[in-house]
């Protein structure tokens, strides 16, 4: 156990980004750094995060004279 419950529940994860970065052949302060950029930008820092990512793409385009089959 850490700090928090939430500490408990993001450390792992972020020592396993860390780890994958590491395998991806990036350095380890080099992913560091990213992560503390990354956490401390907009819109991280001031906005919330949206509850989905946004979708885009032509098939969510709307279609004229589409029709569909029952």
């Amino acid at each position: 156990m850490t700090q928090t419950p939430v500490h408990d529940w993001l450390l792992p994860r972020l020592q396993q980004l860390i780890a994958d970065g590491g395998a991806a052949g990036f350095a380890r302060e080099a992913v560091l750094a990213v992560l503390v950029d990354l956490a401390t930008a907009p819109p991280i820092d001031k906005e919330p995060l949206p509850a989905e990512p946004p979708v885009h793409g032509p098939w969510l385009e709307p279609t004229e004279g589409l029709q569909v089959r029952p």
